[in-house]
């Protein structure tokens, strides 16, 4: 499969950023997403590994991105 900025373009997307994180420091997740939009970023006070550090949170950040993407 190619890619293209057409196809690309149409995948929506969202961020979670983990303000935490100390190998992808938060000025450089900042910096990607503002590279390549998002639909909505959302804050995790969190580590590298959210799904162990803060499992609750994320859940709850997926769950909500998974109710908007079944809403279209």
């Amino acid at each position: 499969m190619n890619l293209s900025t057409e196809r690309f373009g149409s995948v929506p997307r969202q961020y979670i950023e983990c303000t935490e994180d100390k190998a992808l420091p938060i000025e450089t997740q900042r910096r990607q997403h503002a590279a390549s939009p998002c639909e909505k970023v959302h804050p995790l006070e969190g580590s590298h590994s959210p799904f162990f550090s803060q499992p609750k949170i994320l859940c709850r950040i997926l769950e909500e991105v998974a109710e908007n993407l079944k809403d279209r």
